[in-house]
This record gives C-alpha cells, sequence and structure tokens, in this order.
C-alpha cells in the first residue's frame, strides 16, 4: 500500500512507497528536479480556473461575515455593525476560507481516485491558534497547521480502504517558528518584534495628531509622511470648506456592496459549480471550515480583544471631532491599525477611503483578498492610475502615488543586473493571481533559463534578490546559489517606506528584472530605471484590461514571454542600456503603463489636496462603481 504524505512532518519509512500529496514535501534531491509530476503530483485546479473558484469563494466569505459578527458582540458584550467586524476579520477570513479550500479539493481529488492509502495525521486533540493576522498567515505555509487541516478533511471523508493512523504532534519548535525569521531565536526575535511595534505606535499616533490640521485623518498611506498630512491638511482649510464637505457629506456608498447576506444553502449551491463537487462533498468542506472559523481566529480578536479595542478607542478620542473621512493606506496585516479605524468608523459618522498600497492592484486578473478586504469595505478607493479590475466591482479613483511619486533613479549609478524574484510558496496561500504550487518547477526553469542565456560579460554583473519576506522561500536563493556559485545573492530591503527612498544599491542599478510586474517594478519604473519582465501573461493572470498595456511593452522588448528572450535582449542592448530605455517608442509604451498603473507625479500633493477637497472630485460622486 502507498503512504501518502500530506507533509513534511510525516514518517516516511520507504520512499519508494510514498506518494507526496504536494511538492513541499518532496525530498530535496526530487523537489530540485523539478519534475513533479513525475512523482504523481497534479494541480487541484488549473491556472485558468483560479478566478472562478475565487469568485464562488468570495460569497464563502460573505457568508461568515454577519455570523462571525453575532459570535463576536455575544462573546464580548458589544453591538458593533458586521463593517466594524469586516474590518478586523477580513484580512484573516479570506486567507483561511481560499487555503482551506485548495486543501480540501487535494484531499478530495485522492478520495475520488479510489486508491486506498496508508495515512498518518495530526493528533484528534491536536489544536493550533494564531497570535496576529499576520502569524495565521505564515502559519498557513507552514507545516503544521496543514498536516491540522489536511487531517480533518480526512477523518470527516473515511476514504474507504484507506489506514489511517494518528501521528506524532506537531515539533513545538515547528508550530513557533511561523512567528520567527530564519536564524533567529524566539527570544531575539520577541525583542525586534517589541522595537518595531513601538516605533509603528508611535508613528500612528503621529498620523492621527498631524491629521488633526484638517478634516481627512491621513492614517498609514504609503509615502505620506506626517509632514506631508500636516501640509495636505492646512491647504484643505483654505479651500471652499463648505462645498467640498457638503459634496463630501451627501456622498452615500452604494448599498449593495459588501452587505449581501448568503444563506449556508446559498454558499453550498455556489460550491457545487466548482469542480463537478457534490452537495455532500460541499457539507463537509463547509463541516470543517467552521472548525477551522473557531479555532484559528487570532488571539488578538478574542483573548486579547479588551486591551486592544482599549487602545483603538483611546485614538479615536485624540482624533478631531471634526473629522469626516479617513483615508487608510492598507487594509491588511496591521491589526492595531485595523482597530483604529474599524473604531473610528464605529464611532464616527466618517467615510472609509483606502489607497492602493501594492504594484499588482488593477493588473492582475484574480484578487479576492484586495476585492473582499478593501474594494468592499471602503467608501471609495484610491488607485495607482486604474479605473477597472476584472469584473470586480470597485469604487477607484485615479491618483499619483505619493510613495511612487518620492523615488528617484540615484546619480551614482553602476551596471548591476539585479534580478528580483517573486514571492512562491510550495503551500498556496490563497487562490488569486500567483504562480500555483505545480507551476513553481516552469517558473523556476524560465529564471534558469534568463540565467544560462546571458553572456558572460553582463553575467558578471548580475546579483539575484530572493522574495525574503518569508522562510518558506529559502529553496528559491538555495537553488541559485548551489546552481549559479557565481551570482551574488542581493540581501536587505530593496525600499523603505519611513521615509520613503530606494536602497541605494536598487536606485542606480543598470537594469532590473522581475519575473513579474508587481511592487518592485512599480518602484524602478516610477524612478526611471531600466526595467524588463519576463514570464508569459497567462501564467500570471493579468486582468483583460491590463493586456493592451502589456502588448505595448512587449513590443518596445520591456515585456518577454520567457526568460530566454529577456536574456538575448539584455545581451544586444548591452552595455548601453539606456539608449534603449530612453529610445522614444520605449518611452512612450513605458509612460503610457505608468501612468494606468505606476502612476507618480512631482506635483501629488498639490493633486491630493484637489482629490480630497474639490465639490467635483470623483472622489465624491455618486454614481455606482463600475464593473467590469
Amino acid at each position: 500500500m502507498k503512504q501518502l504524505i500530506l507533509t513534511k512532518i510525516d514518517p516516511v519509512p520507504d520512499e519508494r512507497k510514498a506518494e507526496h500529496l504536494g511538492p513541499w514535501s518532496l525530498p530535496e534531491s526530487r523537489f530540485f528536479g523539478w519534475e513533479w509530476r513525475k512523482c504523481g503530483i497534479e494541480p487541484p485546479l488549473r491556472s485558468e480556473e483560479v478566478h472562478f473558484v475565487s469568485r464562488r469563494l468570495e460569497k464563502v466569505c460573505e457568508f461568515y461575515v454577519p455570523r462571525l459578527a453575532f459570535e463576536q458582540n455575544e462573546r464580548h458584550g458589544r453591538s458593533y455593525s458586521n463593517r466594524y467586524w469586516r474590518v478586523l476579520l477580513m484580512p484573516w477570513l479570506v486567507n483561511l476560507v481560499m487555503c482551506a479550500f485548495e486543501r480540501f479539493l487535494r484531499i478530495r481529488n485522492r478520495v475520488r481516485s479510489g486508491v486506498p492509502y496508508l495515512v498518518y495525521l495530526a493528533p484528534r486533540d491536536e489544536t493550533l491558534s494564531s497570535i496576529t493576522t499576520s502569524h495565521f498567515n505564515q502559519m498557513m505555509i507552514d507545516d503544521p497547521l496543514n498536516r491540522l487541516i489536511f487531517s480533518r478533511f480526512i477523518r470527516v471523508f473515511q476514504p474507504r480502504g484507506w489506514v489511517l493512523r494518528e501521528g506524532a504532534p506537531a515539533p513545538e519548535d515547528l508550530y513557533f517558528s511561523s512567528d520567527h525569521p530564519p536564524g533567529k531565536q524566539p527570544t531575539e526575535n520577541y525583542g525586534v518584534f517589541k522595537k518595531v511595534e513601538r516605533k509603528m505606535e508611535v508613528y500612528r499616533w503621529v498620523s492621527i495628531l498631524s491629521s488633526n490640521l484638517g478634516c481627512v485623518q491621513f492614517h498609514k498611506v504609503h509615502g505620506l509622511s506626517p509632514l506631508d498630512a500636516a501640509y495636505i491638511s492646512m491647504r484643505m482649510w483654505f479651500r471652499n470648506r463648505k462645498r467640498w464637505q457638503k459634496a463630501a457629506r451627501s456622498f452615500q456608498k452604494t448599498p449593495e456592496a459588501g452587505t449581501v447576506h448568503h444563506t449556508r444553502e446559498d454558499v453550498v449551491e455556489e460550491l457545487q459549480s466548482v469542480r463537478n463537487i457534490t452537495a455532500c462533498e460541499a457539507g463537509i468542506f463547509l463541516k470543517v471550515l467552521d472548525e477551522l472559523v473557531s479555532e484559528t481566529m487570532p488571539k488578538l480578536f478574542t483573548d486579547h480583544y479588551p486591551a486592544n479595542e482599549k487602545k483603538a478607542l483611546l485614538k479615536v478620542k485624540a482624533t478631531a471631532p471634526w473629522m469626516d473621512t479617513v483615508a487608510y493606506g492598507h487594509l491588511g496585516n496591521d491589526d492595531q491599525s485595523n482597530f483604529y479605524v474599524a473604531a473610528l468608523l464605529e464611532k464616527r459618522p466618517v467615510r472609509l477611503v483606502i489607497n492602493q498600497h501594492g504594484g499588482n492592484y488593477g493588473i492582475v486578473e484574480s484578487a479576492p483578498w484586495h476585492h473582499l478586504a478593501e474594494y468592499e469595505t471602503a467608501d471609495r478607493f484610491i488607485s495607482w492610475g486604474w479605473k477597472r479590475q476584472s469584473d470586480y466591482r470597485v469604487s477607484a479613483a485615479p491618483a499619483s502615488s505619493p510613495f511612487l511619486s518620492k523615488m528617484r533613479r540615484s546619480k551614482k549609478r553602476s551596471s548591476a543586473i539585479i534580478l528580483v524574484s517573486s514571492e512562491l510558496t510550495p503551500l498556496m496561500k490563497w487562490l488569486a493571481a500567483d504562480c500555483i504550487p505545480e507551476d513553481i518547477a516552469h517558473y523556476m526553469q524560465d529564471k534558469t533559463s534568463f540565467i544560462e542565456n546571458l553572456d558572460d560579460t553582463p553575467r558578471s554583473f548580475l546579483w539575484y534578490r530572493p522574495y525574503m519576506r518569508r522562510r518558506n522561500n529559502l529553496y528559491d536563493q538555495e537553488y541559485v546559489e548551489r546552481r549559479y556559485p557565481d551570482v551574488r545573492i542581493l540581501r536587505g530591503k530593496l525600499a523603505r517606506y519611513m521615509p520613503s527612498r530606494l536602497s541605494p544599491v536598487l536606485s542606480g542599478c543598470g537594469v532590473c528584472v522581475l519575473d513579474r510586474p508587481g511592487t518592485t517594478a512599480a518602484f524602478t519604473m516610477a524612478a526611471g530605471i531600466p526595467t524588463l519582465f519576463f514570464g508569459h501573461q497567462n501564467a500570471w493572470r493579468v486582468s483583460y484590461y491590463s493586456k493592451p498595456y502589456f502588448n505595448k511593452l512587449s513590443s518596445v522588448s520591456v515585456h518577454h514571454s520567457s526568460g530566454e528572450s529577456a536574456a538575448k535582449h539584455l545581451n544586444a542592448i548591452w552595455p548601453d542600456v539606456d539608449s534603449w530605455w530612453e529610445d522614444g517608442q520605449t518611452r512612450k509604451a513605458v509612460a503610457e503603463f505608468t501612468h494606468r498603473y505606476y502612476r507618480s507625479s512631482r506635483n501629488w500633493r498639490a493633486e491630493w489636496v484637489d482629490i480630497f477637497s474639490s465639490s467635483d472630485s470623483g472622489l465624491w460622486r455618486n454614481d455606482e462603481a463600475e464593473t467590469g
């Protein structure tokens, strides 16, 4: 009988009899061979199905919001609105639902195959709780929580012929390493975390107090410093306040957004439209999801809720009573800022405007996290230039990014070629327009083709920058170091948000090469640094609205369908890369792309004053949100 390996925690007496559920548990030699399909590993979804499936799962998330709001109010003796709890819980909930469904499909497909397996499950009494939203997101790509999720589904399915054995509890150091960067001891990491959190708390308070000079609370808008907030606030006071405030106060969020209540029957019906899921299988998914929702909710919203609510209410008291709008930079993993914004919305009659903070918005086809946590929660959304994204219902007002507007190319330039990697996790962290785990092999082969097709001279200037924010991406760096010892590894941050600037290495490089358009591409293109992309549009699933702009970039060799093509182009223009970048046709295509997706301006402060204080600003229009 074959043994089904769930994670690396599983004992593997005989690798010859092992069949792996996914690439994350493969032995090193087979993992770096990149021929995962020969190991019997098949993706639960095709990449072209991801958007359709994620749209179905969005309704699952919406189904849980009112239920969780009721339960949280009962637990803490409060009577807060659904929107309050949505602000706090949606960043965690959407990741849980998306990941749990992907894990469910993997187990369902094995059960349907009819092949019996020996499998070691997590102990029945094992539970793993998260501390913060950020901690949970790391746990979702670690072995302990995933083994627990796989085990829950297997026990409910009770597949015929399978031999189910109870494995050992998850090693404590593995579980707690979710909150520790690689190479850091728990005590050292805790000290660093507390230091960063203290700095962030000071920054939150300074943002609140500096914005009290006007009627808009600018909270953690990337690139907008407290001095910028004070300047914009003071400029707004000199405008015709009565006129634009009347327009702002008359603005009403369209009632359909984020207020639809789904029944369990509605959700089951939606799930049945995915991969021939039966009503019984949909019931199994929801049964296990109910347990996971209860068990994995971060302690910040359960045991530690009263203390965090108290901190938020103190900040609300310090917010000027004449404040009528809060402009929030990112409704994401910063739970403390989310607590403040949620409390401000609950206690004051303010409008919520969320500002784009990363490079994928508008470009990618599927972005359920952005849609549920931000588009459907905000009254208005400020983009970096775009108005529509796929079929999402979003009220986007285009504007220059304060952060990108401060990006500058260094006058001290080198010939360095920096190849920047995207985040690639063998365990999928959400169903979005990212590379699915089984496509990583092709992605890595494309990256190696870029390195191997570079001529010797440009290759001698090559640096590789792996994605370093999560420890699960270390395999990427390890593979490049082993296979290409001549390629140097670039460490450290590429940009800083406080103050807003690029690192000297990136701002002074000769050319930046990326395997996808994203935040780093936004940095370099806004700063005027020569930039190359490679990777097929279908692999990263760009929105149909952005495809014409990519086609124009392809026509001037900024975007390439393969690493080999990008390398050959770089060889052809080396060493005079700037002549190609400054060519009229190249500049025109790049300018059109950046104006649509990475907009910046030296006069961005005046633009932001106009957006918030003009009575005819698109930010305060009352028409329907645009849908693709």
